[in-house]
């Protein structure tokens, strides 16, 4: 399984309160499939997650590059070609 997001549930009078919520991890099998988080209130249970939306996680890498950092790589690279 792997992490695919996050969804926003009903923890119950466990969590202390009657409307209490609680985030948890969504998973999805490796193989493809139905993504599924495991409830708070019976842990062992999957509970599948079949045309209902969940937030999705995103990645890490930057969308856009800084241009300045390019430029002063570029330069650093040109220095280091012409000092040879």
């Amino acid at each position: 399984e792997k992490l695919a997001g996050y969804k926003t549930v009903e923890g119950g009078a466990f969590f202390g309160g009657n409307e209490a919520r609680v985030r948890v991890p969504v998973f999805v099998p490796k193989s493809g499939g139905t993504p599924y988080y495991y409830s708070p209130l019976k842990p062992r249970e999957r509970v599948y997650l079949k045309n209902v939306p969940f937030k999705r996680i995103r990645k890490l890498n930057p969308k856009r590059r800084d241009r300045r950092m390019e430029a002063f790589k570029e330069a650093q690279e040109l220095s280091q070609q012409n000092s040879w």
